[in-house]
């Protein structure tokens, strides 16, 4: 077990600069297809709803922007995650369920830990330090471009109409409380590390 400690730290310090940087390209790469996602979805909004009446227009617009935007930045993250397991998964990898269980409770809510999964558990809490972020970020492109397929549908006056906006409100208010879930964690981390007196960044 020691052995498998030690080798799991050598790996976590070895692949932190790569993950760091795999997210900072990650996150570049997202905006830029965020950008650019919306400014052809308005275009394509303008162009369907070109003649119509003004707040098919507006509605159109901002659904195309924020369906094109938000889905095509949520898909560039979802890819980069995937390619970024190996290196995600490096400091709990060899752990059983149980061990994977008691250091994700460690970090979250400070409960003690085996001594020889301390490291484990430091390590882990770097990684999601780092990721964390960029978890939230997807979360929100996502949201935005799920909301952003129902302003579009809004668009079309029918006996639906209603239900999406509910359906549209009831996203709006699950995804604030994700997203603040998701910030509680990563405070939960931070204070970890602060607490071992380890970088969180």
């Amino acid at each position: 077990m020691h052995g498998r400690c030690r080798e799991a730290s050598r790996t976590v310090a070895a692949v932190d600069p790569q993950l760091h940087e795999a997210v900072r390209r990650a996150a570049r790469r997202a905006t830029w297809i965020a950008l650019a996602g919306a400014v052809a979805g308005a275009a394509i909004g303008i162009w369907l709803s070109f003649g119509g009446r003004p707040i098919e227009v507006f509605l159109l617009t901002l659904g195309g922007a924020m369906a094109v935007g938000g889905l095509g930045a949520a898909l560039s993250t979802m890819v980069t995650q995937f390619r970024m397991r190996n290196l995600t998964s490096a400091p709990t990898a060899g752990l059983d369920v149980a061990e994977k269980r008691g250091v994700q409770r460690a970090i979250q809510s400070g409960a003690p830990v085996a001594p020889e999964l301390e490291p484990r558990a430091a390590g882990h809490a770097r990684v999601l330090a780092v990721t964390l972020p960029l978890a939230t970020a997807q979360f929100v492109l996502l949201y935005c471009g799920i909301i952003g397929s129902q302003v579009i549908s809004l668009a079309s006056a029918d006996s639906l109409a209603w239900f999406r906006i509910v359906l549209i409100a009831v996203l709006i208010v699950t995804g604030a409380i994700a997203i603040v879930l998701l910030r509680r964690s990563l405070v939960r981390v931070r204070h970890y590390l602060e607490a071992l007196g380890t970088d969180a960044t």
